[in-house]
């Protein structure tokens, strides 16, 4: 389900632009819950890319006050694991960073996410050589919805692959 911005596929690959006059990053989103998963997919970001995120919305009735969901960021020059602010918290810079690297993304070029989630832990990694890892307790919950974001320009999402624990 597209919530914001403009997303269609083009040369096979999802490609999300935001639109200027939403003021908010393009999103979008699919309903798969999962709980421990491997979440695997190519991105590539654009000249004008801001940030892209993957992550996890949660659905209205699964809102509680112990749990909260993250989301792994990727600028051109960095790349985090952040935890998501509780539902009453105002601003994004209520974002918690649990892990953070410093890593450069070339614009027009592809590059493979690999993210693993186990009760509390999350691992990710980037063409399968860079690595990040972080936990909370509240990251050991059932993520209800998998959510795309990219802020500026074009962001291109290709091969996108969940496994699940059975």
């Amino acid at each position: 389900m597209i919530v914001k911005g403009n997303w269609k596929i083009a040369d096979g690959a999802l490609v999300g632009t935001e639109r200027p006059k939403d003021k908010q990053a393009a999103v979008i989103r699919h309903q798969a819950e999962t709980g421990n998963a491997v979440y695997e997919f190519k991105f590539m970001l654009s000249e004008k890319t801001q940030f892209f995120e993957f992550g996890f919305d949660e659905a209205d009735t699964q809102v509680t006050n112990d749990k909260s969901l993250f989301s792994l960021r990727i600028t051109p020059t960095a790349w985090f694991l952040v935890k998501h602010p509780k539902e009453n918290a105002t601003e994004v810079s209520d974002q918690q960073v649990i892990a953070k690297q410093k890593k450069t993304f070339a614009a027009d070029r592809w590059y493979g996410a690999r993210i693993t989630t186990w009760g509390p832990y999350v691992t990710a990694k980037i063409d399968n050589r860079s690595t990040i890892t972080g936990s909370a307790q509240t990251f050991a919950t059932t993520k209800p919805t998998i959510e795309f974001r990219g802020r500026g320009g074009p962001v291109e999402i290709d091969d996108i692959q969940v496994w699940t624990q059975r």
